[in-house]
């Protein structure tokens, strides 16, 4: 009898305090389990129901598979609604969104900027600005972005949300300069004024024209989109950015 509880206590010891290795000899955690191999359809862990339907699977290249609701906090939501995360103390929660049957998601795309550069501009010539920081990479398959042209090629129909921006450094203490800049997309353009502003830091006051615009226009695949600037006098480039948002139509 004594014999026996001994037993019995030792495994119960080794179940408590010991790590389980399934498919490994040496287990890193208290349960740990490793694929047999690596193809597409191998599972790590398979969990049946009374029934012997699979209801939960986890496959060697990390997917999960599950037939069931999501619980959070024994909640499984109701229709329509979406699993929100309340970041990493708190459990995600269901929320009810208010979106229009139908409504088409703007996506954002990319966004280029440039610090701008010493290179002199000639009065009154229009000059494709050079823009070379990403901030927001392109989704290749909306559009790819092309650094010696300077411009963005659509690979998408849909509807472009195109927003930019340009400051042309003028040296000049001459405060009714005429700048402008457009945004070109596909086979138009949109051209906008610049508004004058001050350079306070400067021992002598020079001004800058400063040039922001906003289009949204229906583009088919292959149209470009870039922008340009000109100005009455020599200039130039102080900064710029574009930012391009995507709606499928």
């Amino acid at each position: 009898m004594k014999k026996n509880f001994l037993s019995i206590a030792i495994i119960a010891y080794t179940f408590s305090y010991c790590q389980i290795g399934v498919g490994k000899s040496m287990p890193t955690a208290m349960l740990d389990i490793q694929s047999k191999t690596n193809t597409a359809t191998t599972k790590a862990l398979e969990i049946n129901n009374s029934g012997g339907t699979e209801v939960f699977a986890v496959f060697n290249n990390g997917d999960v598979e599950f037939k069931g609701a999501l619980m959070p906090d024994n909640n499984p939501g109701i229709s329509n609604q979406y699993l929100i995360s309340k970041g990493s103390t708190l459990a995600p929660q269901w929320k009810t969104l208010d979106i229009p049957v139908g409504a088409k998601q703007i996506q954002e795309v990319f966004e280029i900027v440039s610090n701008g550069n010493s290179t002199n501009v000639p009065a009154n010539t229009w000059r494709r600005i050079s823009l070379n920081t990403i901030n927001l990479a392109s989704n290749v398959n909306i559009g790819t972005w092309n650094a010696t042209a300077n411009e963005f090629t659509v690979n998408k129909n849909g509807l472009y949300m195109i927003t930019a921006g340009s400051a042309m450094f003028t040296n000049t203490t001459a405060s009714d300069d005429s700048g402008k800049m457009r945004i070109y997309s596909g086979s138009s353009f949109f051209e906008y004024g610049a508004l004058t502003i001050q350079c306070f830091p400067c021992s002598v006051v020079v001004y800058t024209d400063n040039s922001n615009g906003e289009i949204m226009v229906n583009l088919n695949a292959g149209d470009k989109i870039w922008i340009e600037a000109q100005n009455p006098v020599p200039w130039v480039l102080e900064r710029a950015f574009m930012h391009i948002k995507y709606v499928e139509l």
